[in-house]
């Protein structure tokens, strides 16, 4: 539940498109464009934007929450778990307005999700049978995710979000091991090790880096910003999923749980499919790669020839 409820769309979305994109306009001038070395370097920071940064932003809301509704029995609103810290003002109005911040912000995520969502498999559909992927489509797309969502919200964390995060996480399954063994294995797996190992020994630098000239600037805002924003967006309602779904854990089961199995399944996805497309676009058998460029449309994903 915690893998394909919180971001599922992101996986399907990003999975394939942000390591090229990274391969194609390596981070900071880390490597040379449409090398090995950019492959290791495009996994290495997609890595960084899914991992246990992303993560740690959705434990520090969850064991929050947890601990506040589990242990001391309060709502599970944002509020009451600020009241230790901001004391009675929580109470009052400052602590509604705090609520009513959490829902736009939960908003604003979850329209973004929706729209990555909606555009990626009009996209689809216009490929495989040729109706336009227009924006009525992308709205009829949208309209059947939300009730869908709803559907399985209502029935409750235990039957509908759980039916349908393992059916999704069961076919999503099938569907990596098969491109990893139909598709470039060797390359793939090597690739996997290569670049977590050197996430983990450059962890400190990557993690603490800042841009030093408007180019590095200008790809941080587009990347590694956007998607911390993103996850911040979205920490209210994922710390009270993850809370909801934890009643009964310790906390260090907790922490384990959010920050090590999201991380290892993210980082096996995003070198699956991050690195078949690589090796499709190093190997010449497709112009996926330019594609990929052309259709970003912004100036920061066109390496410098």
């Amino acid at each position: 539940m915690i893998c394909g409820t919180v971001m599922g769309i992101g996986l399907i979305s990003y999975g394939p498109a942000e390591p090229l994109s990274h391969f194609m306009n390596p981070p900071h001038g880390l490597a040379e464009p449409e090398t090995t070395d950019a492959a290791v370097r495009a996994m290495q920071f997609s890595y960084l934007n899914w991992g246990p940064n992303a993560w740690a932003l959705f434990g520090v809301f969850g064991l929050a929450i947890a601990y506040s509704t589990h242990r001391q029995h309060n709502t599970g609103l944002i509020s009451p778990m600020l009241r230790p810290v901001l004391g009675k003002s929580m109470d009052g109005w400052a602590g509604q307005l705090i609520d009513i911040f959490t829902v736009i912000a939960t908003l604003f995520g979850t329209t973004t999700s929706l729209g990555l969502g909606a555009a990626q498999i009009a996209e689809g559909v216009n490929s495989l049978t040729g109706i336009p992927s227009d924006l009525f489509v992308q709205i009829v797309i949208v309209g059947a995710i939300t009730v869908v969502f709803t559907l399985s919200a209502v029935s409750g964390a235990s039957r509908g979000i759980k039916w349908v995060s393992q059916t999704t996480m069961l076919a999503a399954a099938a569907l990596g091991v098969y491109v990893l063994v139909a598709g470039p294995t060797s390359f793939v797996t090597n690739l996997y090790f290569r670049s977590m190992g050197q996430f983990i020994s450059e962890f400190p630098m990557v993690a603490l880096h800042t841009p030093g000239t408007p180019e590095d600037l200008e790809w941080m805002q587009w990347w590694t910003y956007f998607m911390m924003a993103w996850w911040l967006s979205w920490g209210a309602f994922v710390g009270i999923f993850l809370a909801k779904i934890s009643k009964g854990r310790t906390i260090r089961q907790f922490v384990i749980a959010v920050l090590g199995v999201p991380t290892l399944v993210f980082s096996a996805w995003f070198t699956i499919f991050g690195g078949s497309v690589i090796d499709l676009t190093m190997s010449g058998g497709s112009s996926i790669g330019a594609d990929t460029v052309e259709d970003t449309k912004c100036d920061i994903l066109r390496p410098a020839r």
